[in-house]
C-alpha cells in the first residue's frame, strides 16, 4: 500500500499554508462622501452661532439709532418750549412714549408726550403769569412730523401759583387762611367808618372767564362778624385782577390750595401740540 502523503505540518492532506507578499495587502478604501458627520454638526453650529450675532448687531444698530432720534427730538421740543416760557432748556423735561420712535416718521403718529418746567413765564395777550412746577401729559398726537400743526390727542397739564404771584394779580398781599381758604387784606365800610379787616375766602377758578374767584367770604372785627355783603364787593374787584391767559386747547379745570400756593389744573381735548409748547 501506497503511504499517505503528508503535508509540512505532518497531518495528512492538508494544504502547505502559502505567506503572500505585502504588495498583496487588500487596498484602504477613502469614502468620497467627505469627513465624518462630527466635523460637519461643528459647522452648523458655528453657521447658527454666526447668524445670531449678525442679528444681535442688527438689532443693537436699530436700538441706538431709535434712541438717538428720540433724543434728538426731545432735545429741540426742549429748546423750543425754553424759549417760549423763559427758562433754560437744560432744566425741561421731555419724555416722549412709544417704542420704536423711528416708526413715527412713517406714521406721524405719537402714543405720549410728558414735559416738565420747574418755572414757566407764560405771556398771551396781556397777561403775564409764571407757574412754577409745571407738568403736561398729552397722548395720541398726530401729525407730529410739524409741531405747529400737529394735535388731535387729549392732555392734562398742572402749574402751581406761589402766594406772591397770587398777590401781584390781585394787587393785594394773598396768604393762606387754612382748611383750604385764602387771606386778604381788605379795606371796607363799617358804618361810615373805613376799616381794614383781614377777609378769608374759598379759591376757585371760572374757566369760561379763566378768573380766579374768592367766593363765600368771612371776616369780623372785635369778635363781630361783617356781613358778606359788605364784603364780596371788595373780592369781586380783586377777582376781576386775577386772570389767567389764554391757553387755546388747554381749558382750566379746578383750582387747589396748599401751604405756598395754589395748584391750577387744566385739561383738554383735540388739543395742539402749539399749546402744550408754550404752556
Amino acid at each position: 500500500m501506497d503511504r499517505p502523503r503528508q503535508g509540512s505540518a505532518g497531518s495528512p492532506d492538508q494544504e502547505p499554508t502559502v505567506v503572500l507578499p505585502d504588495d498583496w495587502a487588500e487596498p484602504t478604501l477613502i469614502d468620497p462622501a467627505g469627513p465624518p458627520a462630527a466635523p460637519r454638526r461643528r459647522g452648523t453650529v458655528l453657521r447658527r452661532i454666526g447668524i445670531l450675532v449678525i442679528v444681535v448687531l442688527v438689532v443693537a444698530a436699530a436700538v441706538l439709532a431709535d434712541a438717538f432720534s428720540r433724543q434728538h427730538v426731545q432735545s429741540q421740543i426742549a429748546d423750543q418750549v425754553a424759549s417760549t416760557v423763559s427758562t433754560d432748556s437744560d432744566t425741561v423735561g421731555v419724555s416722549i412714549g412709544g417704542w420704536p420712535f423711528l416708526a413715527v416718521m412713517a406714521t406721524h403718529r405719537l402714543s405720549s408726550v410728558d414735559l416738565s418746567i420747574p418755572t414757566a413765564t407764560v405771556a398771551k395777550d396781556d397777561q403775564k403769569v409764571t407757574f412754577t412746577k409745571v407738568s403736561v401729559h398729552a397722548t395720541d398726537l398726530r401729525n407730529v412730523r410739524d409741531m405747529q400743526t400737529a394735535g388731535g390727542g387729549q392732555a392734562a397739564a398742572s402749574g402751581h401759583l406761589s402766594w406772591q404771584e397770587l398777590s401781584r394779580l390781585g394787587g393785594v398781599t394773598v396768604s393762606s387762611g387754612g382748611d383750604s381758604r385764602v387771606q386778604v387784606a381788605r379795606t371796607v365800610s363799617v358804618l361810615g367808618a373805613d376799616v381794614t379787616v383781614m377777609v378769608s375766602a374759598s379759591p376757585g377758578i371760572d374757566p369760561a372767564t379763566r378768573t380766579v374767584t374768592l367766593t363765600d367770604p368771612r371776616a369780623s372785627v372785635d369778635g363781630i362778624t361783617i356781613p358778606s355783603t359788605l364784603l364780596t364787593p371788595a373780592l369781586s374787584a380783586m377777582s376781576r385782577r386775577m386772570v389767567l391767559p389764554d391757553l387755546g386747547s388747554l381749558r382750566y379745570e379746578s383750582l387747589t390750595v396748599d401751604s405756598a400756593g395754589v395748584e391750577i389744573a387744566l385739561a383738554g381735548t383735540q388739543v395742539e401740540v402749539k399749546d402744550l409748547l408754550n404752556s
